[in-house]
């Protein structure tokens, strides 16, 4: 898979005492709306920066995305080059119209901000740190990885333009979905060097109640996904209105190539259709204490967006790249050994020298399959 290092691609481990993360209906903490007997509007859960999503196994129902803790590298046994990173929860508001989109209560957060990160609409956030979140819903929609097997000619989803290369809409859509772009890093892991057991995820990143030891906190936050669909959001270089458009490459680079060139993900996402409030409640890590539930209500017939990050404080792309240090990901985040090879061998996304130099490897999720040779 490639590589939502949202931060795909790209983004591991939070949750305290909580048993379940999303349940089949709303909590008690949130006010119900009278008279919702239709599920009338849309949750969207983005997640991009440095993030992780652990798929499930054959037998799994459910999803984890792991926010990997930066707010001080230098105290990280890896990683500490990267520059300090903020972690956050927005949620939008207002569409770029001026339109009411939902309302939110509970939680503290900031003042709307009308375009926050350059997207349209109006936004209201708060930081997470160290946080066990859970989402409480009432929604039909059921468990679903957006993912089918890429082969390998190809670079990046079909253009719904070439009809004559049996391409339409749909077929393209649900191409820029699969979950496959980002990297598959069980089966990266395989390809290296070192014992099986040396590269396996932590147990203690995605027991129910949270169980990595030491300091600092190995996650900034976590969340189980057991309801919606879960795919890929965006592509590099995908803009509105321009699918089908050449997009940016990239392979995994080490000391030998391990893969093919091709589009990688920029954000990971998960939807469901809702009725009534969805409630997101957060628990320390350690579970010493719980934070006010957040309650989100929707509109009729819209689609509410609620943007999970981990983003580098730094202020340009070009600032942020000097800092890159290109083990991160898959030696703190996703590795219970560091040391199972030369960690200045262990390989990350880069571009094609062809492609635009402005891609930071750090910043596309990354996806964690548990499997042979690289799994739980």
């Amino acid at each position: 898979m490639y590589r939502f290092t949202l931060r795909v691609l790209g983004f591991l481990f939070l949750m305290a005492t909580l048993p379940s993360y999303m349940h089949a209906s709303s909590g008690d903490s949130c006010p119900a709306v009278p008279g919702n007997k239709e599920y009338t509007y849309k949750l969207r859960l983005v997640f991009d920066g440095l993030v992780t999503l652990k798929e499930p196994s054959a037998n799994q129902k459910n999803a984890w995305i792991l926010i990997g803790n930066a707010s001080n590298p230098d105290q990280l046994q890896v990683g500490k080059k990267i520059p300090p990173h903020m972690s956050h929860l927005f949620v939008r508001v207002k569409d770029e119209n001026g339109v009411e989109e939902a309302q939110v209560s509970g939680r503290p957060l900031g003042p709307p901000v009308v375009s926050a990160f350059g997207l349209p609409g109006s936004w209201q956030g708060t930081s997470l740190d160290g946080e066990d979140l859970r989402l409480n819903v009432d929604t039909p929609t059921k468990f679903e990885l957006v993912k089918s097997r890429l082969w390998f000619w190809t670079k990046q989803p079909c253009n719904p333009k070439h009809w004559y290369f049996f391409c339409w809409e749909n077929r393209s859509r649900h191409q820029r979905e699969n979950v496959a772009w980002t990297v598959n890093l069980s089966d990266t892991l395989a390809k290296l060097p070192g014992n099986p057991h040396d590269k396996e995820l932590q147990e203690c990143l995605t027991q129910d109640t949270y169980g990595c030891k030491g300091s600092p906190l190995l996650l900034n936050g976590r969340i189980k996904l057991e309801k919606g669909r879960v795919l890929v959001n965006k592509l590099f270089g995908q803009g509105p209105g321009k699918e089908g458009e050449s997009l940016p490459r990239f392979l995994l680079a080490a000391d030998r190539a391990l893969t093919r060139p091709r589009a990688q993900a920029e954000e990971v996402a998960v939807e469901l259709d809702v009725r009534g409030p969805v409630e997101i409640s957060s628990r320390s890590l350690d579970g010493s204490q719980a934070k006010d539930h957040l309650c989100i209500q929707g509109n009729p017939a819209r689609t509410v967006e609620v943007r999970i990050g981990n983003h580098p404080n730094c202020g340009t792309v070009v600032e942020c790249q000097k800092f890159t240090d290109k083990d991160f990901l898959f030696v703190f985040n996703l590795l219970n050994n560091p040391l199972f090879t030369d960690i200045r061998k262990l390989p990350v996304p880069v571009q094609e020298p062809t492609t635009h130099p402005g891609f930071n490897s750090q910043c596309s999720p990354s996806s964690y399959q548990p499997g042979a040779g690289g799994g739980q």
